[in-house]
């Protein structure tokens, strides 16, 4: 059974907890990756059910304006409002600075979260969502307690010095450019060090660390945001590459740690999340806002803006249908062959070896034996008694069958 050109091709074989033994595979950790092809100026090509043949080659931002009736409109009209209210926001007087830039930040943020929600770019737009929160946080505690904006400001010089050491563009770079990039972070160093000096002073030590002596926990909850912060948590995990964070991306098919699809494309399964809690954060920060500065320009500006959001909340139960429904019509709804499987081949002596069976080749080579386990042995033994006996069909552990 052996052919020459894998006769040195060793692998340890899976042990066989589904799939059938003998002329079969036995296959347990099977991986699909499910791929968007094609994309394009940042949106991606998906390929919908044949149920949904007007679908099949679309962008995820074409289906959801289909599926979404009103959803461009209503985008539309946030990001006409957003214009005008920035413009607002960002003429605050210099008093005020530490809330005219997490307004400003805040905004930006908002009209990328909008952007990632419509190409169903969930685990960006998650993440836009944990920084609005942030934001209203910020601006929470600027309007209880005004002191707080200065230590924010003297941060700045703190990130200043922490960029002025990242020297990896100068080492890319050749010439004259390599030179200027290489001055201008050593202005920067040079710039910010009597302020970094100064606010350690100031702040203490623990300051270069973080801008708050509280954590973002302890104020959230000072502002009632407490369930709120678990969302953040949630967040966290997605930002930060944890195993529980790959929600929309790598799905269980069966038990918790058996076989899993993984998704490479945008995790929808975020996406409603993203949408609802974005708008609702920064509607919040609209309102935060307002109150701390009442010019009439501003409080004019700020009704358009909000009577935007109200629009956009209303069509969410009709973004998360649709958005939810394409992500079932994209994932499998049962582990894939993989294109190497495990083999086990048993003889009427008795005696049996393992294999690995590459289907795109046709070919099989030696595999290594794997632990054996009871469940292992237990199959491996019915196997025997059922050739003895004179039956011929192939076993599947499981049912034996």
């Amino acid at each position: 059974m052996c052919y020459p050109s894998l006769e040195r091709t060793t692998r340890t074989a899976s042990q066989p907890t589904t799939g059938t033994l003998g002329a079969a595979a036995a296959v347990q950790n099977a991986i699909k990756i499910a791929c968007w092809p094609g994309w394009f100026k940042g949106r991606e090509t998906v390929t919908a059910d044949p149920s949904h043949r007007q679908d099949a080659g679309a962008t995820v931002y074409d289906v959801l304006l289909t599926r979404v009736v009103g959803l461009d409109r209503a985008l539309e009209a946030v990001h006409a409002a957003m214009g005008l209210w920035f413009a607002s926001v960002t003429i605050w007087t210099a008093t005020r600075r530490a809330p005219h830039i997490s307004a400003s930040l805040a905004a930006n943020d908002f009209a990328d979260l909008t952007d990632h929600l419509v190409m169903g770019q969930g685990r960006s737009a998650i993440r836009g969502v944990r920084n609005l929160f942030e934001h209203l946080v910020n601006i929470l505690d600027f309007i209880e307690l005004p002191a707080l904006e200065q230590r924010f400001l003297d941060h700045r010089a703190v990130t200043e010095q922490v960029a002025a050491g990242l020297t990896f563009e100068v080492g890319r770079l050749e010439g004259v450019e390599s030179k200027r990039e290489a001055t201008r972070l050593r202005n920067l160093k040079n710039d910010s060090r009597m302020p970094v000096s100064d606010a350690l002073a100031e702040h203490g030590f623990r300051f270069k660390r973080d801008w708050t002596n509280q954590t973002l926990s302890d104020r959230a909850t000072h502002h009632g945001l407490a369930d709120d912060y678990e969302l953040y948590r949630l967040t966290s995990a997605v930002l930060h590459g944890s195993s529980g964070g790959a929600i929309g991306t790598v799905f269980q098919v069966s038990q918790r740690d058996g076989p899993a699809v993984h998704r490479l494309g945008p995790a929808l399964q975020l996406c409603p999340l993203a949408y609802l809690q974005g708008v609702s954060y920064f509607r919040k920060i609209v309102r935060a806002v307002r109150s701390i500065d009442n010019r009439n320009d501003l409080s004019a500006r700020s009704e358009p803006i909000l009577d935007a959001l109200d629009r956009m909340d209303g069509l969410w139960t009709d973004y998360r249908r649709a958005i939810l429904k394409l992500d079932a019509e994209l994932l499998a709804n049962a582990v894939p062959i993989p294109p190497l499987q495990t083999v086990l081949s048993v003889e009427r002596d008795g005696h049996y070896s393992w294999w690995i069976w590459d289907l795109n080749t046709k070919r099989v080579a030696r595999a290594r034996y794997p632990p054996m386990t009871s469940q292992l042995r237990t199959a491996i033994e019915l196997c025997q008694k059922r050739l003895a006996s004179g039956f011929h069909r192939p076993a599947v552990i499981g049912s034996c069958r």
